[in-house]
């Protein structure tokens, strides 16, 4: 079996279960992985390495994985007089386990 090291040196510090399936990591390895505690879920289906450099921004970093656009789109300027804190944009699942799950993106205003 590959060792935890060799695994985790395929990953950046914080990406995705998709990304992780993608360089050979199983789902039930990143299972183990996050039972060890050697990679932390942020945010479903996103995770950060336990080892990572610490950061104030772990919900950016989550929203930015899972919603791309969402931080590219707070940040496009319109002179409408709204200014997002884009620092400060989070993500919730909702519905989790209906039939129709999804995420509300919150972007507070300056």
């Amino acid at each position: 079996m590959t060792g935890r090291g060799d695994v985790l040196a395929r990953l950046p510090p914080t990406f995705t279960a998709h990304a992780a399936v993608e360089v050979g990591v199983s789902r039930s390895r990143l299972y183990r992985l996050k039972t060890e505690g050697a990679v932390l879920e942020l945010s479903r289906g996103v995770y950060r390495k336990a080892s990572a450099a610490e950061t104030a921004h772990l919900d950016l970093l989550a929203v930015s994985l899972r919603v791309p656009r969402a931080v590219e789109i707070a940040r496009i300027e319109i002179d409408d007089g709204v200014e997002f804190a884009v620092e400060r944009i989070g993500s919730a699942v909702i519905c989790e386990g209906d039939l129709y799950e999804g995420m509300r993106i919150t972007m507070p205003a300056r």
